[in-house]
């Protein structure tokens, strides 16, 4: 009940109660399931952490943002496929040995770690390279064909600073009696 409760709350309840074999969109010959728009939001809302609330779903338009992001992967997908862009198996090789959450303490790739934390993400191994074939084809695909921006060195640092200062205040609150009694001023006084 609780978890039925903070969805409804969150504002996927419609989500999933229609979630059974629906899509919530078809792009070309493509549907993108409700299922698959649900664990998106989840993403969305697991990145946010403890900025999530309602009110942020609704302010930033996230449900119509994972929707949109779906929609991109289906097309950059559709792209590549008729551009026959294919990824090997030796770049998927690379791309796993290179992943750092499967190395052990010296630093090396670990076969037992790899499987715990295929475990852990509850994929297989088999689903795990199709997943990473399909990011590593959507990624080629997007810088591919989407502009990329170039922004001054200045610019960056900056922006990092903005985003990651803090601040550190003190506060003091001076009660009445703590202060000894003023005549009120004059005009003369406060000229002066």
């Amino acid at each position: 009940l609780l978890i039925v409760a903070s969805f409804v709350l969150w504002g996927i309840g419609d989500v999933v109660r229609n979630s059974s074999n629906e899509d919530v969109a078809t792009v070309g010959d493509a549907s993108i399931s409700a299922n698959a728009y649900y664990t998106q939001l989840q993403r969305l809302k697991s990145n946010l952490g403890e900025m999530f609330s309602p009110e942020i779903m609704q302010q930033l338009n996230l449900k119509a943002l994972s929707l949109n992001e779906l929609i991109s992967k289906k097309l950059f997908t559709q792209e590549a496929a008729q551009m026959h862009v294919v990824v090997g198996e030796a770049l998927i090789k690379q791309l796993i040995a290179e992943e750092t959450d499967f190395y052990n303490e010296n630093e090396l790739f670990d076969a037992t770690i790899f499987k715990r934390r295929l475990q852990q993400m509850r994929l297989s191994e088999q689903q795990f390279i199709a997943e990473l074939k399909d990011t590593t084809t959507q990624q080629i695909m997007q810088r591919t064909l989407a502009p990329q921006a170039i922004y001054p060195e200045e610019a960056i640092k900056l922006l990092f600073m903005i985003e990651q200062q803090k601040r550190l205040m003190l506060s003091y609150h001076l009660h009445d009696g703590l202060l000894p009694p003023q005549d009120p001023l004059d005009e003369a006084a406060l000229r002066s």
